[in-house]
């Protein structure tokens, strides 16, 4: 999967689907403790919208 920066706002402007995550400088995920062990990719948000571009805002 391709990750892209939220600060580079896309051109589609339709409905879609992100998550975000948690990364050091480098751009390497960081590992959060949960509840039912560890999440390696460091997701702390996923959601939906009826316009991704909006929503990036």
């Amino acid at each position: 999967m391709n990750w892209e920066n939220i600060e580079n706002l896309p051109v589609y402007e339709g409905k879609g689907v992100y998550r975000f995550r948690l990364v050091d400088n480098n751009g390497k995920s960081i590992s959060i403790q949960r509840f039912l062990g560890e999440d390696k990719d460091g997701i702390i948000a996923i959601g939906q919208t009826k316009n991704i571009k909006t929503r990036l805002k």
